[in-house]
């Protein structure tokens, strides 16, 4: 049930960002998630629209908690071809 409940959460993430964010799996019941432009208001959209989803596949009766921790990176301006 939890394999089937973490694929239900991957295809909940993959299908509420947008097509220039990342997310990867961070361990077996957490994923990382990047987003550009976005602040903690922005999160917290997005993570309201992840649970939204992911409770519509997975049931309404899915007892799951959603937790995110935010860090705003800072951009740098790095000269063409340098990082």
């Amino acid at each position: 049930k939890r394999e089937t409940l973490m694929n239900h959460l991957a295809e909940s993430i993959d299908s509420s960002l947008r097509s220039s964010d990342l997310y990867i799996p961070y361990s077996s019941s957490q994923f990382l998630i990047m987003t550009l432009g976005t602040g903690r208001k922005d999160m917290d959209t997005i993570t309201g629209r992840i649970a939204h989803v992911f409770r519509e596949k997975a049931g309404k009766e899915t007892n799951a908690a959603f937790f995110y921790d935010f860090n705003q990176m800072k951009s740098r301006n790095y000269p063409t071809g340098q990082l």
